[in-house]
C-alpha cells in the first residue's frame, strides 16, 4: 500500500501534511494505531523542520546524498591526497552499528582532524552538516533497514522516462497518468511479487562453506543467549580482547578505533528467521553475508553445498583406444 501527496512545493507545512496523513490512514487501514519510528531522505530542510511533527521518529539521513555532498566540499581540503584519507575516515564510520560508538568516533575523528590545520574548515562544515544536524546518516542510526533512498528515488527517473516524458503536466493530466501508473505497478506485482524471504545464492552458499572450514572455531566467542563474536580475515587481536574493548570503549584515538571495529564481527540472533544482523559491510548493507550463512551450516540450519569434483581440464580429451589394441 502506498500514499501520495500532491503538492506544489516542499516546505515544512506540506511535509507535516504528509506525517498527519500517513498516521491516521495507516492508523484507520490498520485499525490500530500507527506511529512513524523512523524517516529517511535527503537533506531536505522542509522535511528536516517538520519532524516535529513527529518527535519520536528518528530522522535518518540518505548515506548516497551525504557522502555526495561530503565530496561536494573536498575543495576545502587542497591536498587531493588528505581528501582521500578524510573520505576513507568517513567510509569507516559509517559502518559502525551501534548509537554510543558513533558518538565516540565522530569526537575522535574530529580530533584526529583537527591536528591538521589544512582540514579545519572541512571539519567545521562536516561538524555542524553531518554531526550536529544530521548525523543518522551510518548503519546503526536503523540496523537491518536501507540507508539509502535510491531505491524510492529511481521511480522518479521511471516516472519521467516512462509516463511524462520529462514535462511538467497540469494536475488533471498527472492524475490520469498516476491511474496509469498504479495500474501498471500492480500487474507487476503480480508477476513478479514482492520477496518476502531471503534466499541465499550458490556462490554464497560455497563462499560461506570455505569460510567456515578455515574459521578458527575456538575464536567463536558466545556474548549471551543470541548475540556472537566471530574473528574478522584480517583481524589482529582474539574476539576475547575485542569484546573487552566493546564493554570499556576506552579506544585513545580513531585510527584506533576503527582497528578494533575491522577485528571482529557481531552477529545477533534475536531474530527468529533471517535476515540475521552481522557488523560485517556485507551484512550491514544486504542483510546476509557469509558469517551468518556459515554460523548457520555450523548449527545445522543451513545445509552444507555439494561439493563438486574436480573439473575437467582444458583442451580436448585423449581419444580412446580401440579395444584389445596393444600400448
Amino acid at each position: 500500500m502506498g500514499i501520495c501527496l500532491i503538492s506544489t512545493d516542499e516546505s515544512a507545512d506540506t511535509f507535516r501534511t504528509l506525517f498527519r496523513g500517513i498516521q491516521q490512514w495507516a492508523s484507520a487501514v490498520n485499525n490500530q494505531a500507527y506511529t512513524i519510528s523512523h524517516v529517511l531522505a535527503d537533506g531536505a530542510p522542509g522535511l528536516t523542520t517538520a519532524m516535529s511533527e513527529i518527535p519520536l521518529a528518528r530522522r535518518l539521513m540518505c548515506w548516497f546524498h551525504m557522502i555526495q555532498k561530503c565530496r561536494q566540499h573536498a575543495k576545502l581540503i587542497k591536498d587531493k591526497k588528505k581528501w582521500l584519507l578524510v573520505e576513507q575516515d568517513i567510509y569507516s564510520m559509517q559502518l559502525i552499528f551501534d548509537d554510543q560508538i558513533f558518538a565516540i568516533a565522530s569526537r575522535l575523528m574530529l580530533l584526529k582532524w583537527s591536528a591538521d590545520a589544512e582540514l579545519n574548515d572541512f571539519r567545521q562544515y562536516f561538524e555542524q552538516e553531518w554531526i550536529l544536524s544530521l548525523p543518522y546518516w551510518y548503519e546503526g542510526a536503523a540496523c537491518l533497514a536501507p540507508s539509502t533512498n535510491n531505491g524510492l528515488e529511481s521511480l522518479n527517473g521511471r516516472i519521467k522516462k516512462d509516463y511524462t516524458l520529462r514535462n511538467r503536466l497540469p494536475l488533471s493530466a498527472f492524475l490520469k497518468i498516476a491511474e496509469r501508473m498504479l495500474i501498471d505497478w500492480s500487474k507487476d506485482s503480480e508477476e513478479k511479487p514482492f520477496q518476502l524471504h531471503i534466499t541465499y545464492k550458490d556462490d554464497l552458499k560455497l563462499s560461506a562453506y570455505t569460510w567456515l572450514q578455515q574459521l578458527d572455531k575456538t575464536q567463536i566467542l558466545q556474548m549471551n543467549a543470541n548475540v556472537y563474536v566471530i574473528p574478522s580475515k584480517n583481524g589482529n587481536m582474539s574476539t576475547t580482547t575485542w569484546v573487552q574493548q566493546f564493554h570499556a570503549m576506552t579506544w585513545n584515538n580513531y585510527d584506533e578505533l576503527v582497528n578494533w571495529l575491522n577485528s571482529a564481527r557481531l552477529i545477533s540472533c534475536l531474530r527468529l528467521l533471517p535476515p540475521l544482523f552481522c557488523t560485517c559491510r556485507t551484512g550491514l548493507k544486504e542483510y546476509t553475508c557469509v558469517h551468518i550463512l556459515g554460523l548457520l551450516m555450523l548449527w545445522g540450519s543451513q545445509p552444507m553445498p555439494q561439493l563438486i569434483g574436480k573439473r575437467k581440464g582444458k583442451g580436448r580429451p585423449k581419444k580412446v583406444k580401440l579395444a584389445l589394441s596393444k600400448d
